[in-house]
C-alpha cells in the first residue's frame, strides 16, 4: 500500500509538472505549436487595411501555463516592424540590439490562455506586394529561462512561401477515438506521421497515402505524445494526443 501511495503521489506531482508547463498554441488552427517548429500565418487587420491603407499583420499565438507565475515573452527578430502588445495591451516596438531587434514583456497568463499579440506593423502598404517578416518567439517563466519554449514565427501574404501542401496540411483534422487517431488532411499525395514522445524521441512513423484514414496507437505506452503530420513540400501539422 505505501508502494502504491508513493507510485501515486509521483504520478499526481508529474501531472502537474506537466499541467504547469508553458505551451504555445496557433489560435488560428488550435493546434499546439511544437518546440523548435515554424508557424506561418497571413492573418492581417483587415479593417484598418480597407479603411486606411494600413497593413499589419496580426498572427494569433496563445501561450499557455501557470497563472501564479510570472512569464516572460521575448521577440527576436532582423526586422523593426515587429511589436509585443502581450499581457497588457500596451504595445512596445522592438529595440535594436546584439540580436538585431527585440522586445520582451512579462506578466502573467490567464487561466485560459493569454494572447501574446506579436504584430507586424507595416503601414501604408498593399497586399499585391509580397510581405515576409520573420520572428523568433520565446516564454519561460521567471528564473527558469533555461527551460524557455521557443519557436519561429514568420507573419506574410507570399502564398508560395507555404506551397499548397503546406496550407492543407496546416489544416489537418485529428481525432483521437480510443487508441485509434483519426485524419483528415484535406489534400491529396502522401504525407508522413511522426510521434514523439515528451523527451523528444521518435516513437513512431508512419506513411498517409490516404488524406483520411486510422491510425492505431495502441502499442504504445500510456502517456502524451506529440505529433507531426508532413507533407512532401516539407508541410507541417503538429499537436498533442493522448494514449490511455
Amino acid at each position: 500500500m505505501k508502494k502504491l501511495f508513493t507510485l501515486l503521489s509521483a504520478l499526481l506531482c508529474a501531472w502537474s509538472i506537466q499541467a504547469q508547463t508553458l505551451t504555445f498554441q496557433n489560435g488560428e488552427t488550435g493546434e499546439d505549436i511544437v518546440e523548435g517548429s515554424t508557424v506561418y500565418s497571413t492573418k492581417y487587420n483587415e479593417l484598418a487595411y480597407q479603411i486606411l491603407g494600413n497593413l499589419t499583420f496580426q498572427p494569433e499565438i496563445v501561450l499557455k501555463g501557470d497563472a501564479s507565475k510570472t512569464v516572460h515573452v521575448k521577440i527576436v527578430s532582423k526586422e523593426s516592424q515587429w511589436a509585443c502588445c502581450a499581457f497588457d495591451g500596451n504595445c512596445l516596438p522592438v529595440q535594436a540590439d546584439n540580436d538585431g531587434f527585440s522586445v520582451k514583456k512579462s506578466g502573467n497568463v490567464q487561466n485560459e490562455g493569454t494572447n501574446i499579440q506579436a504584430e507586424v506593423i507595416i503601414g501604408q502598404a498593399s497586399l499585391d506586394d509580397k510581405h515576409v517578416y520573420t520572428a523568433e518567439v520565446s516564454a519561460w517563466y521567471e528564473g527558469e529561462e533555461a527551460n524557455k519554449v521557443t519557436f519561429t514565427l514568420v507573419a506574410t501574404n507570399d502564398e508560395s512561401l507555404l506551397a499548397i501542401d503546406d496550407v492543407q496540411a496546416s489544416k489537418a483534422h485529428v481525432t483521437m477515438q480510443g487508441n485509434v487517431m483519426h485524419y483528415a488532411l484535406n489534400g491529396e499525395g502522401v504525407h508522413t506521421l511522426y510521434l514523439y514522445g515528451l523527451d523528444g524521441s521518435m516513437v513512431m512513423s508512419r506513411t498517409l497515402a490516404d488524406s483520411e484514414g486510422q491510425v492505431s496507437l495502441s502499442s504504445l505506452r500510456k502517456g502524451i505524445y506529440l505529433y507531426q503530420i508532413v507533407g512532401k513540400s516539407g508541410s507541417k501539422a503538429q499537436g498533442k494526443v493522448i494514449v490511455k
